[in-house]
């Protein structure tokens, strides 16, 4: 009977690391009723890629509920519309967020211009990690704002040295890992503005034979900083004909690894693989590299990285340098029209689609409509025009359609977050002109005000030659 249970006992603890319980956030938003609310993530810290991590309603009592299988601490985004806030979650944690009281009202405000929503955490537990980060934010700030001169023009190392031992002496019963790592990168990243050339040393006490974590916002911060532009800016061992050799000529991924290893700094495959990766970001928009090369580069990691993190990060990095570039396959998405039928833009194949993200209630929008009815009523044979509406009542938009006449495809949005995502939409209105087979020809295309037409009359002429 005991072994029994030993072994019950045992297999539950397997199970706990191998599966560990989900983490689970519960929240009451006044305000936010009825809209949809996401937990988001970074799939990396390098491209910057968003991944969906849970979604759902806000009830009409403000409540909400979402889960997530994180398998480490990881910073997550809450967003809602405008709104926006970062905390961290730590696995098979369950959080109670209180926030303050938003509105919802339409009323023109870009994406891109997101209002933090406020929230409290609901714990009494004194060493939770995000009210240790909130703590230590504050001081950190604080001591940046009245130490600025000397840091940073003065290069006062020993501040910065007796302000890491009174965070270390402060926090020393802390035994969150997280929490000290997080504390070691800020002040390593304080460090590095200050030490003007002195690299090395820096790197041999927060990164030689030190494991990279990835995920740490903290660490990923010092990471970028310290490699910023790191080949390129007169680097002792990789000359700028290494890169151009590598990149323009060979188009040849063991060669650049093989010059990246000259630095003594890059001695290790993973860190070493990881700097090319961030430099050929760096490089695509530059004018003296091939930016199909650097792609194919890229595409070398992906289909032979030993590291699986670098050839998902490799990945992301390529999507997000080519994402909604000319001749790049436009979004796909299945919409309904405002009599709820669905419309794929896939299925729109064979004719050139003029799509526009509009409102009904922005003045910016409502000159537009009007050039677009202009427009539809010469092109409307030769081109797909489709509206989607960003508006949250389709009843609104199904009469503003009927009130004008207006004769085109008119589709609902709704509360959609991977249309917004997918196509970049910051603000409105914005247009994108994508051709027969589906490839993006405009990103972001001309308005209907700033001459599209003439657009049109290229295109058809173009299909004549």
């Amino acid at each position: 009977m005991i072994r029994s249970l030993i072994l019950v006992f045992l297999f539950a603890f397997l199970v706990s690391l191998v599966f560990p319980a989900e983490t689970k956030i519960s929240g009451i938003l006044p305000g936010g009723s009825g809209n949809e609310i996401r937990l988001i993530a970074y799939a990396d810290y390098i491209s910057f890629s968003e991944i969906l991590l849970d979604r759902t309603i806000i009830d009409s009592t403000g409540i909400f509920i979402l889960q997530t299988d994180i398998q480490e601490t990881r910073q997550v985004i809450l967003e809602l519309d405008y709104y926006t806030t970062t905390f961290y979650l730590e696995p098979g944690k369950k959080y109670q967020l209180d926030f303050d009281s938003i509105s919802m009202a339409d009323q023109y405000r870009p994406f891109y211009e997101k209002e933090p929503l406020i929230f409290r955490i609901a714990d009494d537990e004194p060493n939770e990690l995000n009210k240790l980060i909130f703590e230590f934010n504050e001081v950190y700030n604080d001591f940046l704002t009245e130490n600025f001169q000397s840091i940073y023009n003065r290069r006062n190392k020993s501040l910065i040295a007796g302000f890491q031992s009174e965070m270390n002496k402060k926090y020393s019963e802390t035994e969150n890992l997280f929490f000290k790592n997080y504390i070691d990168f800020k002040i390593a990243s304080i460090e590095l503005s200050a030490s003007g050339t002195n690299k090395p040393e820096l790197f041999r006490k927060y990164l030689q034979g030190k494991p990279i974590f990835y995920f740490h916002s903290a660490y990923m911060e010092f990471f970028s900083q310290f490699f910023d532009q790191y080949l390129t800016s007169g680097n002792k061992f990789v000359s700028e004909k290494d890169l151009e050799k590598g990149i323009n000529d060979l188009v040849s991924l063991p060669a650049l690894l093989d010059s990246l290893g000259k630095d003594t700094l890059l001695l290790s495959e993973s860190l070493r693989e990881l700097v090319l990766i961030r430099t050929l970001q760096e490089l695509y928009y530059s004018p003296f590299y091939f930016p199909q090369n650097i792609l194919s580069t890229l595409d070398q990691i992906i289909t032979t990285s030993p590291f699986s993190l670098h050839r998902s990060i490799a990945f992301n990095v390529r999507n997000g340098l080519t994402k909604l570039q000319k001749g790049t396959f436009a979004p796909d998405f299945t919409l309904p029209d405002l009599a709820a039928n669905p419309v794929s833009l896939n299925d729109r194949k064979g004719k050139t689609v003029y799509l526009s993200f509009l409102t009904t209630w922005t003045y910016a929008c409502l000159g537009e409509y009007k050039i677009i009815d202009s427009l539809y009523t010469v092109w409307g044979s030769e081109i797909d025009f489709i509206t989607i509406s960003l508006d949250k009542n389709p009843e609104v938009v199904t009469r503003f359609k009927k009130e004008k006449n207006y004769n085109w495809t008119f589709l609902y949005n709704g509360t959609s977050y991977e249309l917004i995502r997918d196509y970049g939409i910051k603000t409105f209105p914005l247009f994108v002109l994508i051709d027969s087979e589906g490839k993006i020809l405009q990103y972001p295309a001309l308005k209907p005000s700033e001459g599209i037409g003439e657009a049109f009359i290229y295109l058809k002429h173009k299909s004549k030659e």
